[in-house]
């Protein structure tokens, strides 16, 4: 399963995740520009997990009611530097869980809790 990476994720969570061989898609770095919406139709209903900050997402998949795969948005503040406590949250939450068990869930991480949604629900 593919992992895309938002155009807001932070560059040393996408290189970090490449560097422990996860497979990353960035949107950054390959369809800059394009909206939200354009994102899910492209890469949501197929086998890959969106990553994002954008709270965006959970408007439209619960609010929308558009279907995705699986969305894990990342919540934690640059300005206090927490990029370098979401990282290894992220790294654990995916290494414990099988990625393909992630499908039709909506994972909110930060560095201290987790929340999992069914998609749907």
């Amino acid at each position: 399963m593919k992992l895309i990476a938002d155009e807001n994720l932070h560059r040393k969570i996408i290189v970090c995740l490449q560097n422990v061989g996860f497979d990353v898609y960035s949107i950054q770095d390959n369809n800059h520009g394009i909206s939200d919406m354009e994102i899910i139709e492209l890469y949501g209903m197929h086998n890959s997990i969106i990553i994002t900050e954008d709270k965006d997402f959970g408007d439209l998949t619960f609010l929308k009611k558009i279907n995705t795969n699986a969305i894990i948005l990342l919540r934690y503040s640059k300005l206090l530097g927490e990029v370098e406590l979401i990282v290894p949250v992220l790294l654990h939450f995916l290494k414990e869980n099988k990625i393909e068990n992630l499908k039709g869930k909506f994972i909110v991480l930060t560095p201290f809790k987790k929340r999992i949604r069914i998609i749907g629900n």
